[in-house]
């Protein structure tokens, strides 16, 4: 009986690391630039998110209407928000060398849900 707890228990404890989400810190998240559809569908009109240093970012959805977006960002798990200072909000999932852009948590723009910004070495 012991025997079969322990290998409950064990199976449990593999279980759960296995579904836990990965944890990111600010330290975590590269600094540069992201762009969407980075390699061979990429073109010079993409969208570009620039992470900078002390929390900040630029956010250009098309270089072509020169509207840049900027603000402060933050880090929680593997959720990555873009706070403009007009007060938007955009949430992407945090994914090693690329960001995913999540709609349904984000304010108004025309990206597309799961869109993906990678980073550009």
């Amino acid at each position: 009986m012991k025997k079969f707890i322990g290998l409950v228990f064990g199976l449990l404890i593999i279980a759960m690391g296995c579904s836990a989400k990965e944890k990111y810190s600010e330290k975590d998240l590269k600094l540069g630039t992201y762009i969407e559809g980075l390699g061979d569908s990429r073109n010079i009109d993409n969208p570009t998110i620039i992470i900078k240093e002390n929390r900040e970012f630029l956010f250009i959805e098309k270089i072509s209407n020169s509207h840049v977006t900027m603000g402060t960002y933050s880090v929680d798990e593997d959720r990555l928000q873009l706070k403009s200072n007009d007060g938007e909000s955009f949430i992407f999932t945090i994914r090693e060398d690329k960001i995913c852009f999540n709609k349904a948590d984000s304010d108004s723009t025309k990206i597309k849900d799961g869109t993906a910004f990678c980073f550009k070495k």
